[in-house]
């Protein structure tokens, strides 16, 4: 593996846990990759988010911040950040500081054996049975219509930075974005190992509200 990557990390109203999703992103890429960068995204958010992350970005020379006026999902988010990559692996990481620093720094320590490290989590009761049964079948309705046989399909991968760019006319702005991309690539012969990572527990996140559940099955639909 040529040692460097990009992190994503979009954000939209996260002013109570944007400092500590950078934080840990920081803690797990010290030390094992050489060479990265954080493009921080503040997606319309309407607290402080984006004062908190260029005052991070002012401290820190690997972080830099884009601003969009209005909310335009975690898709699109991502599909910016990939085409702004400069480093030759991309990884996503939300803004919400859901992932561990100890799990994603071993995830970082697997990436570039193969064209795609694909992650799972272990510890899924941390969320709320409902969330874990939209999962279920989310992931169930991909194997079956994509013949790609994942565990799971949402979590933070990380890909080789070219192989995302052929793929990047994917429908979806919002949830189903990785879904349609690792479909994508392992269809057209992407090679990939799956790795699992420990989740932190979130009394409440935005991710799992009504709208975010209707776009994940019209992506789906797409």
């Amino acid at each position: 593996m040529k040692n460097d990557l990009t992190v994503i990390i979009p954000a939209l109203n996260e002013e109570l846990h944007i400092r500590a999703s950078v934080k840990e992103t920081l803690d797990a890429v010290f030390g094992v990759i050489e060479d990265y960068e954080i493009i921080v995204f503040n997606d319309g958010s309407s607290d402080r988010t984006g004062e908190i992350a260029d005052e991070m970005a002012s401290n820190h020379d690997r972080i830099r911040v884009v601003h969009h006026s209005k909310p335009m999902g975690l898709g699109y988010s991502y599909k910016e950040g990939v085409r702004l990559a400069t480093k030759s692996h991309v990884l996503l990481i939300p803004g919400d500081n859901e992932l561990r620093a100890d799990s994603l720094r071993a995830v970082c320590c697997r990436a570039g054996a193969s064209d795609i490290l694909v992650t799972y989590f272990l510890n899924p009761e941390v969320r709320s049975q409902a969330r874990q049964a939209i999962s279920k079948v989310f992931a169930w309705i991909v194997r079956s219509a994509s013949g790609v046989d994942l565990t799971y399909f949402n979590g933070p991968s990380i890909h080789r930075t070219h192989l995302v760019r052929r793929a990047m006319e994917i429908a979806s702005d919002g949830f189903t974005y990785q879904a349609e991309i690792l479909a994508r690539l392992i269809q057209s012969g992407a090679t990939y190992e799956e790795d699992g990572m420990y989740i932190n527990a979130r009394p409440k996140t935005s991710a799992f509200r009504l709208s975010n559940v209707v776009d994940v099955f019209k992506g789906t639909l797409k």
